[in-house]
């Protein structure tokens, strides 16, 4: 054999990479190549010189076949091809085998047999089988519509059941279609262009309208890719009616719509957070309420604008809502772009997706106003209440001051009924005109207080001279002063008059001068009249106990006492005050401090 097929043959004989089998017409095996051993596991020992018969990797089906292909490649003496599955030591393989007939001196002689290992292809047989039926199934159980089309024609080729319902046509009637006959003309030529550029693959989907059997025009979206099918160039496209996200789109438009005018024409800041703190939106009312335009705070976590007392408790608060709790009517204050302070309310809401927080909604208010109001209203409260305090005191000492006198007055009437020598009865005499000036001292400056209280006082304004208003208060003083050892001096210069009512000018003289009296134990009290500039100054000054400096803006409150050891009511340099400043004058006080006297001094502008 190997003589016949000559040595120059045989390198080409192993390399051929299908098995290739020698056989003599009745199918005894006279050769074969490596390749038999290298696909199938059979050893020349295994085959050479056996007949087809004898060979136990054929099954008998196998050997029916091959029997066949023998008698008719020994009648016939053409070629045969079939295929048969051949029992290798790794088991069953698909096998191709060609048998071409083999001539010596025009004689017939046997055959030669190609045996072509067919797994790979098998495999991709399957594989082809299998992807076609899930493409089959895919294509018949979408829910959008599917049509193939030729890319050339755009004929429709094939649609699936989900095509048919949303056209409303059986198949036998889509099929032939062009695929412009399936919009309104009005989109053919946008949709068509789109199909190109889709078959080009450089658009992915388009939005355009479909036309139903019945007329109606159905919003869908297409993606559409190129493929090939049996060698023709086709479109396939998926058709998804969007007729109900096209009313979602449209109420979620709406619903945004709404909530950007509320959030924008509400007076408070609305603001969106990450989970992880960083804001992602800002309204435009931060402007107004922190002075920062929203992109200057967006991005960021927490931003330096919280007052350093309140930026703990934000923070808690911050990393609550991440959690999903909820904040509500938090105040704190936040420092503006200007450096301002402001009091705001925030409310948060954790908007979840899903189990977890997908953001945190929040509501933020100025309330410097409110805060600012309810401050003013506990001041107001509280100088009410200290109000309060002082009328009860004041009616306290108004009652003291009153009691004091008369029950002085009572005991000098008991006096008097008894058997007193001369020198006992004009001292009980004195005792009486004392705390009958007194009790007229309190009952004046009760009712000019309550005069003055209820706005009632109507000045007569008339040409007063100050140095006649002022030395009658001081003679009608000098007694009690000079009886309390206290020494009175008067200087009066030359000063024009002025414009006034003379009784209640002669009240404050009467008030400075009593004070001077009660708080002055030893020592002088000097009063001087002059003109200064176009003003008449008075002035009243004691060597007495003095007032602390810390004390002396309080001098003129209402109800005040200065040393409330001693007698008066407190409302006497209040009325003082309030009659000067209708004079269109002005009182001031001062004091080197206690024990270091006091001087009272109010001007009045000149006729």
């Amino acid at each position: 054999m190997a003589g016949d097929m000559g040595a120059q043959l045989q390198g080409v004989f192993d390399s051929v990479p299908d098995g290739i089998i020698w056989a003599t017409k009745h199918g005894k095996i006279l050769r074969m190549n490596k390749a038999v051993t290298k696909l199938f596991g059979f050893t020349e020992k295994d085959l050479v010189g056996k007949e087809y018969k004898a060979l136990s990797f054929l099954t008998p089906k196998n050997l029916a076949v091959v029997a066949k292909a023998l008698v008719e490649n020994h009648v016939g003496i053409r070629p045969m091809r079939f295929e048969i599955d051949v029992k290798t030591k790794n088991g069953l393989k698909p096998v191709e085998v060609s048998i071409s007939p083999w001539f010596v001196d025009g004689k017939h002689k046997g055959g030669v047999g190609v045996l072509r290992d067919l797994t790979e292809r098998k495999k991709a047989e399957q594989a082809l089988r299998e992807s076609e039926e899930k493409f089959r199934r895919l294509f018949e159980g979408s829910k959008d519509g599917i049509f193939i089309a030729d890319a050339r024609t755009h004929k429709l080729l094939d649609c699936n059941k989900a095509a048919e319902k949303l056209i409303g046509m059986p198949k036998k009637r889509l099929l032939g279609m062009a695929a412009d006959q399936l919009h309104p003309k009005e989109d053919v030529k946008r949709t068509m262009d789109a199909f190109k550029k889709q078959a080009q693959g450089s658009v992915k989907a388009i939005e355009t309208l479909v036309v139903t059997k019945s007329g109606g025009k159905v919003p869908v979206n297409i993606t559409a890719y190129p493929v090939t099918l049996n060698g023709r160039d086709c479109l396939v496209g998926s058709f998804r009616d969007t007729t109900e996200r096209k009313k979602s789109d449209d109420a979620l438009r709406e619903s945004e719509e709404k909530y950007r005018s509320l959030t924008l024409n509400s007076p408070d800041m609305t603001m969106l957070t990450a989970p992880d703190g960083t804001i992602t939106y800002i309204s435009p009312q931060s402007k107004k309420i922190l002075g920062y335009a929203p992109k200057e705070l967006e991005g960021q976590v927490l931003p330096p604008i919280f007052h350093e007392d309140d930026v703990k408790r934000v923070q808690q608060a911050l990393i609550g809502a991440m959690n999903g709790k909820a904040v509500v009517d938090m105040e704190y204050r936040i420092i503006g772009k200007k450096g301002g302070v402001h009091w705001v309310m925030h409310n948060a809401v954790p908007i979840k997706e899903n189990g977890r927080v997908a953001f945190i909604q929040s509501n933020v208010r100025d309330i410097t106003a409110r805060m600012k109001a309810e401050k003013a209203l506990e001041e107001a409260y509280g100088k009410l209440k200290s109000l309060d305090d002082l009328k009860t005191d004041f009616v306290q000492t108004v009652s003291h001051e009153l009691r004091t006198p008369i029950t002085s007055m009572k005991l000098a009437a008991e006096l008097l009924g008894s058997d007193l020598s001369p020198e006992e009865e004009v001292e009980v005499k004195q005792m009486v005109l004392r705390n009958t000036e007194r009790i007229d001292g309190v009952v004046k400056t009760i009712l000019s207080f309550s005069v003055m209280e209820a706005g009632k006082v109507k000045y007569k304004h008339q040409e007063v001279d100050m140095n006649s208003v002022v030395t009658r208060a001081v003679e009608g003083m000098r007694k009690r002063a000079e009886g309390s050892g206290l020494s009175v001096l008067l200087e009066l210069g030359k000063v024009p008059p002025v414009k006034g009512d003379k009784l209640w000018l002669g009240i404050v003289m009467d008030n400075l001068l009593d004070n001077a009296i009660k708080f002055t134990k030893e020592g002088s009290i000097t009063v001087t009249v002059k003109k200064k500039g176009k003003r008449v100054a008075v002035s009243v000054r004691d060597t007495g106990i003095g007032v602390k400096k810390s004390s002396l803006g309080k001098a003129f409150h209402k109800f005040v006492k200065m040393h409330p050891h001693v007698e008066g009511t407190g409302v006497g340099l209040w009325t003082c005050k309030r009659v000067v400043e209708a004079h269109g004058g002005e009182i001031r006080i001062g004091s080197g401090g206690l024990g270091k006297g006091a001087t009272i001094k109010f001007w009045l502008p000149v006729k």
